[in-house]
């Protein structure tokens, strides 16, 4: 199967009818790609692919008519898919949404009337109502398969989170693998159970009673908390739709993101911060430059002053020094002399005392030729020891030149980074007319963001929920199951009764045996696509699939369980794309792959592996909606050989419409 043309018309930014070429030559190129810049149409669509086959409220078609179109009265919305069935055959897929009142008066969604039209091999389908027609779509094209062949950004992210519980994946994964009919049957054959149960007159057995009572109960309680999840899952994709809407305004609007503006704040404060620390250093540049710079430039010059400091020192040292001799000359003469001489007993002569002192200082001063030499010098300063340590300091100050050199560079580094955040403030400018509209729409999206969280946590909650009470009623139905067979063995009941109840396990048997064989051709099917574009494809050894949670868990080559919260964004990423492939290729299906925006949150080297491994084989066709910087000029010369057809959606800002051109952003209708 693939498609050959979409048209659209009066449907968000297609203000006039659009029609896009799909068409490829089969068993050659097989890639579609279409360019487009943020808000030109891309994601328009995909929902219209999605808008064709399954439809639309009328309260969401109503808000998304092209805004002048609206104010003119126009509600008629157009969307048009042709598709080349696998036996050959061209479907025609029209389904409209008009109002009579065109251009008297302002309409409302309740005007308008929704028409479908099923047109194939040029023959009006012979079906004689449109619910007839949608199931015949449906049957064709199963709505629970398409989500693993039509899908963006926003679904691999939400994929790739983890947030997406076992329950919700189960009920995919089960309509994937054609197990809910083994389940239908299993249902209807337990009705059929019961109701012969109760036309037999000798069957009052009250613990029989009791469990089908609480079976009935559990059964009946798991239906309304599945009605509740749809509500909420409907709730938040309105508040999802809401959220993308309030995006678009602000973009459009300001010309940055309701992101961007968040963090204006924090580039506020650090701008404030920057500021204070230039400020400090300008104080301490001051500051140097006031009282240590002079003397550190001159610091050359000095040799002299320092050379007597020197000097002066080593004076003083002498002069000490020549103290201490003479004190060490009056003592030896008192021990020797005193009161008579120790070698002949006689009295000391007073007269030789100053002779024999000059002697002993001579004798001790010829063993410090230094000392003698420094007691030449003569005194010039004459400072005390504090007051030379202190010039001296300030006359060779090297270390507080390296100091301000060391200032001078930060405050340059601190200016730069002030243009830079200040540069950041510039783009995130809004005028004063502009304010309560920008405090408005942060407001609202704040708002709409709190209410996501809240339903997300529901979902979560409820998911976990009603796994629970599907396994309690599990083990209510095995109880049952012994309980009828207990009874018909013990009562000698009708054989129905008996092979109904063989018939129901062999059923069990049969969606364990089916589930276990296609989770295995799943997990093959993952791991070979998760193998060829992780970048640490080597560390992985397995992937395993619980067959009774679905919970899929990676396996590294020390046979250990990755807990994916560890895992980098893309290859989070990559293995959700390796999961949807998974899922489809599982299928059995042969469908176009559409995908919007696939590679926005990729780092280079997984976007490389998405370019070169998974686009060209991932379908027959498969069709790329880009913006130009994922598949730009480096990754389309990468893709190039695959390429069967490549437009661009223009946006006309002033006009609000896009238009569709030939060639991709930098290309001419050549391809040059």
């Amino acid at each position: 199967m693939k498609f050959l043309k979409l048209c659209i018309e009066n449907y968000k930014c297609f203000q006039k009818p659009v029609e896009i070429n799909l068409d490829i030559i089969e068993g050659q190129k097989n890639i579609v790609l279409i360019g487009g810049m943020n808000g030109a149409g891309k994601t328009a669509i995909l929902e219209a692919i999605n808008i064709c086959l399954y439809g639309k409220s009328k309260a969401k078609i109503f808000h998304s008519i092209n805004r002048r179109e609206l104010e003119k009265g126009n509600g008629n919305v157009f969307f048009e898919l042709q598709i080349k069935l696998d036996d050959g055959d061209i479907l025609k897929i029209k389904r409209s949404w008009k109002n009579a009142s065109y251009g008297l008066n302002k309409i409302t969604q309740s005007d308008l009337e929704e028409k479908l039209v099923l047109v194939r091999n040029d023959q009006r389908l012979a079906i004689s109502d449109q619910g007839g027609w949608q199931d015949f779509l449906e049957k064709t094209i199963p709505s629970s398969i398409t989500q693993f062949f039509f899908f963006d950004g926003e679904k691999i992210e939400y994929m790739a989170s983890d947030k997406d519980s076992e329950g919700k994946l189960k009920e995919s994964i089960e309509a994937l693998l054609g197990i809910e009919r083994a389940t239908q049957l299993k249902i209807d054959l337990e009705s059929i159970r019961k109701e012969q149960r109760k036309n037999r007159d000798d069957v009052l057995d009250e613990d029989i009673k009791a469990k089908e009572y609480q079976l009935e109960a559990g059964q009946k309680k798991l239906k309304d908390m599945k009605n509740d999840l749809v509500y909420l899952e409907n709730d938040l994709n309105d508040l999802e739709e809401r959220s993308k809407e309030i995006e678009t305004d602000f973009l459009k609007r300001f010309g940055f993101s309701v992101d961007s503006a968040g963090g204006l704040k924090e580039i506020e404060i650090k701008r404030i911060q920057i500021s204070t620390r230039k400020i400090e250093i300008d104080k301490e540049i001051k500051q140097y430059c006031s009282n240590i710079l002079p003397s550190g430039l001159l610091s050359n010059r000095f040799n002299l002053i320092i050379e007597q400091i020197k000097n002066e020192r080593m004076l003083h040292e002498a002069k000490i020094a020549g103290r201490a001799n003479e004190n060490l000359a009056d003592i030896l003469l008192e021990k020797l002399y005193k009161p008579e001489c120790i070698m002949c007993r006689k009295p000391f002569d007073e007269n030789k005392k100053g002779y024999l002192k000059k002697e002993i200082l001579e004798a001790i001063s010829s063993l410090d030729k230094n000392n003698k030499e420094s007691l030449k010098i003569s005194p010039i300063l004459n400072l005390s020891e504090r007051e030379e340590k202190r010039l001296e300091a300030s006359l060779t100050n090297k270390q507080s030149l390296t100091n301000l050199k060391d200032l001078l560079n930060e405050r340059e580094d601190i200016i730069k980074e002030l243009r830079r955040t200040e540069n950041e403030l510039s783009k995130l400018k809004v005028g004063p007319e502009d304010k309560d509209a920008f405090r408005l729409l942060q407001r609202q999206r704040d708002d709409v963001q709190q209410n996501i969280g809240r339903r997300k946590q529901e979902i979560r909650d409820l998911d976990e929920q009603i796994a629970d009470k599907i396994s309690t009623n599990n083990i209510l139905e095995r109880e049952l199951n012994n309980l009828y067979e207990k009874y018909s063995q013990e009562k000698g009941k009708a054989d129905l009764l008996v092979k109904i109840s063989r018939m129901i396990n062999v059923l069990n048997e049969f969606i364990d045996k089916l589930r276990i064989s296609k989770l295995e051709d799943l997990r093959k099917h993952i791991f070979t696509m998760y193998r060829t574009l992780a970048s640490k494809s080597d560390l992985i050894a397995d992937i395993i699939i619980d067959p009774l949670t679905y919970r899929i868990n990676i396996i590294d080559k020390h046979k250990t369980v990755i807990d994916k919260q560890n895992l980098s964004a893309g290859e989070k990423e990559v293995f959700a794309i390796s999961l949807l492939w998974g899922l489809a290729k599982t299928s059995n299906y042969n469908l176009p792959i559409v995908v919007d925006t696939p590679l926005a949150r990729l780092d280079s080297t997984h976007r490389n592996s998405i370019v070169t491994k998974y686009f060209p084989t991932a379908g027959e066709q498969v069709i790329i909606l880009s913006t130009d910087t994922e598949v730009d000029k480096n990754y389309y010369k990468k893709l190039e050989p695959y390429i069967a057809r490549v437009n661009h959606l223009l946006f006309d800002k002033y006009r609000e419409l896009t238009t569709l051109e030939e060639g991709y952003f930098w290309e001419d209708n050549n391809g040059r």
